[in-house]
């Protein structure tokens, strides 16, 4: 096991500039789960703790990812466990079976969980707040009501009537929202601290599927006489029409912005539609295939499950369409969720059995087996076309992978040269890994020997370069890849004798006339204006000199 540290300061704030300005990013996906059960329903939250339900052989229990694998197993009983959410302070909540009904259970960072409710009847759909409260639907003999827990027990009883309330929705302020029957139609519910609680709606049609943010903003399904459209409630009755069209919406989420996002059908099929304030909404898909019920975080970054003529993908919007295609395979990939920071976590078949996946962007390292990094390129801020790739076999502690190129630095061995251009790359991770790392470095342009070029690094603490064992040579796409186990500077280099070299390197004679006739080249059109400005001042003066004698 090893752990590399970044130890430049100036290297990591470079780092980080960097990546702030660039507005693509790279992904970078992690797998979570290796096993021969099904992995379901993962949640993810700010600080990218992710929270899911697996099989353990014997029964569906609930597991917590917090950057480190393996994860942690929350619960572990022989009743059924499903369903967890998962607030920002890694406080998760869940219906357990305690061996006679389904009960809702909270841990708070200690084990075993705290048991909510125990009762006779089935608690179910809890959703947990910023603040560690809990609100749920249970049933109290008669039908579903709905119950909020805001750290002492017993829970409120939010509802008492002799109707089905259900899928309740918490903000972080504690407002909480619902869809229950008004005696003949199913309307939308809203609690803000004293009961009873407020009727936003009040039809002959069905209103369902409320979901809430952190300002009390709330959307949701609703029927407009013709078929289900999407309405908005931003503080005052009646709602805002969200949508007005012949074809059912529905699937809403809603960030702290007031942004919306939904399902859509189009004549066709069922398309992604955004709402940023203004309408008509944006169409975030136009294509011949069902896309699910979308994710939005709060920066307005979009995820969803959508078709690529061959299989579910997982698709990301950030700002610019077309979207980005965050998975790309053979098999069905689905349930995806999005954190503020744009981390993703997702279901997706490995071959036998459903797995859970994460992806984050920009060099970050989740922890996971096989998990290829692309960072950016330090100096320059490339992202997309960043040179090097770096897969690692296990990662046990999430982390950060970075690279920078540089013109400088150690001579190469005797017998090489570096290739041209002259570059070095500085590989340096956070993430705690085991096992090979395998480096692809694209050189990005044809050599007369690249078939012989051999790839280098220098370990830490040693003084001379070590060849790496070379994996792959692709002349084609002008990469080579090669295997080691730590990070390290590397440099393609080439045999002396062989064409396409570009010198010895270093700080010395090959490397500083690299950089200096860099430097001339960026200084030329100054030297020839310079030049161009002083013959003219010549000639002026010689001209003045002839008139005045």
């Amino acid at each position: 096991m090893k752990k590399s540290l970044c130890v430049s300061l100036v290297f990591l704030a470079t780092f980080f500039v960097i990546t702030s300005i660039c507005g693509a990013v790279i992904y970078t996906r992690g797998q979570l789960t290796n096993n021969s059960y099904t992995d379901d329903w993962p949640q993810i939250n700010a600080n990218g703790d992710v929270v899911w339900y697996g099989h353990d052989g014997s029964d569906y229990e609930i597991f917590l990812y917090t950057g480190t694998l393996p994860p942690t197993q929350l619960t572990i009983n022989s009743s059924d466990d499903h369903s967890p959410q998962i607030n920002a302070n890694g406080d998760v909540v869940w219906p357990g079976d305690d061996g006679s009904d389904s009960e809702i259970f909270l841990y708070t960072g200690t084990l075993p969980a705290t048991q909510l409710t125990n009762n006779s009847y089935n608690d179910r759909s809890p959703r947990i707040n910023a603040n560690g409260d809990v609100v749920w639907r249970g049933y109290d003999g008669s039908d579903f009501e709905i119950f909020l827990y805001t750290g002492t027990l017993p829970a409120t009883q939010l509802t008492n009537n002799s109707y089905t309330d259900f899928l309740p929705r918490i903000n972080a302020n504690g407002d909480v929202v619902w869809w229950g029957s008004a005696g003949s139609d199913y309307e939308i519910f809203l609690y803000t601290g004293t009961l009873p609680a407020t009727q936003l709606t009040n039809n002959s049609y069905t209103d369902y599927d409320a979901q809430i943010n952190a300002n009390g903003d709330i959307v949701w399904i609703g029927h407009d006489g013709s078929d289900f459209e999407i309405f908005l409630y931003t503080g005052t009755l009646p709602a805002t029409q969200l949508t007005n069209n012949s074809y059912t919406d529905d699937g809403p989420q809603i960030n702290a912005n007031g942004d919306v996002v939904w399902r859509g059908y189009d004549g066709s099929d069922s398309e992604i539609f955004l709402y940023t304030g203004t309408l008509p909404p944006t169409p975030l898909t136009n294509n011949a295939y069902t896309n699910s019920p979308p994710q939005i975080n709060a920066n307005g970054d979009v995820v969803w499950r959508g078709h690529d003529g061959s299989d579910t993908e997982i698709f990301l919007y950030t700002g610019t369409l077309p979207a980005t295609q965050l998975t790309n395979n053979s098999y069905g990939d689905s349930s995806p969720q999005i954190n503020a920071n744009g981390d993703v976590v997702w279901r997706g078949y490995d071959g036998s059995d459903y797995e859970i996946f994460i992806g984050c962007p920009d060099g970050c390292t989740p922890a996971g087996e096989n998990v290829r990094v692309t960072p950016p390129d330090c100096p320059t801020g490339t992202v997309g076309g960043t040179p090097v790739t770096v897969t690692f076999t296990t990662v046990i502690e999430a982390g950060v992978t970075t690279v920078c190129t540089s013109s400088e630095g150690s001579p190469p061995p005797s017998g090489f040269k570096l290739i041209s251009p002259i570059t070095y790359y500085e590989i340096n991770t956070t993430a705690t890994y085991d096992g090979d790392i395998t480096i692809c470095i694209n050189y990005g342009q044809s050599h007369p020997s690249e078939a012989n070029f051999q790839l280098f690094h220098k370990p830490e603490g040693e003084q001379d370069w070590q060849p790496v064992t070379i994996t792959s040579r692709d002349t084609q796409q002008h990469i080579i890849c090669g295997t080691v186990t730590s990070l390290s500077p590397f440099a393609i280099l080439a045999p002396s004798g062989s064409g396409g070299g570009g010198g010895s390197g270093g700080s010395g004679a090959v490397g500083g006339s690299a950089q200096m006739a860099n430097k001339i080249q960026l200084l030329a059109p100054w030297i020839v204006l310079t030049s161009l400005i002083l013959v003219s001042i010549g000639v002026f003066v010689v001209r003045r000199f002839r008139q005045e004698s």
